[in-house]
């Protein structure tokens, strides 16, 4: 009866193998998707990798306690070589519980490091719409100034005035751009 036991427990165990080594090829697929595939679905993936990996682990902890108290208590119906049996399926428990440990470690740093490229491409993708405001906001502002319809707006008179207009808007951003260049914010 005890060898019926010591080889179920066995055959449970190492079926959990196939699995861990599936979940340790997932978790390196992702890592090496972060910087090719498509965010979202990475991200999408990556989360799915950690439930499954939580999910295996709080199956797997119970059984580990189970064959821990059965291998190092000694029942009387437990010969010695079923216990040392029982002790060498507990190790290798511990060890799988381990490799979704590191399984788990791995696939927040995917994670983190995903989430850290999607914020340095947002942080880029701000910076070029703030650069590009701040090049058109006097211009704008200027030009709407122009651009009232009142009395005694400057160069009404002049024929040259929008030539000038273009021109000094032209200088306005060229300055700009050369300040930007010398603050080295571009």
């Amino acid at each position: 009866m005890p060898g019926l036991l010591v080889d179920w427990v066995e055959y449970v165990v190492d079926d959990m193998a196939d699995s861990i080594a599936s979940l340790e090829l997932d978790v390196a697929a992702a890592e090496a998707a972060i910087d090719d595939a498509d965010p979202t679905s990475t991200r999408q993936s990556i989360v799915v990798l950690r439930k499954r990996a939580l999910q295996f682990r709080r199956y797997m902890a119970p059984q580990r306690e189970a064959l821990s108290r059965l291998s190092t208590e000694t029942p009387t119906w437990l010969d010695e070589y079923h216990r040392v049996r029982l002790r060498d399926i507990a190790d290798r428990l511990m060890r799988y519980i381990e490799d979704l440990d590191q399984i788990r470690d791995r696939a927040i740093l995917a994670q983190e490091e995903l989430a850290a490229r999607l914020a340095d491409e947002m942080n880029h993708k701000t910076y070029v719409f703030t650069i590009v405001a701040v090049l058109f906001l006097p211009l704008g502002f200027l030009t709407g100034l122009l651009g009232v319809n009142v009395a005694g707006v400057p160069g009404v008179d002049e024929p040259q005035a929008f030539n000038y207009l273009i021109a000094s808007c032209a200088a306005m951003m060229l300055a700009l751009l050369a300040y930007f260049k010398w603050q080295r914010w571009m």
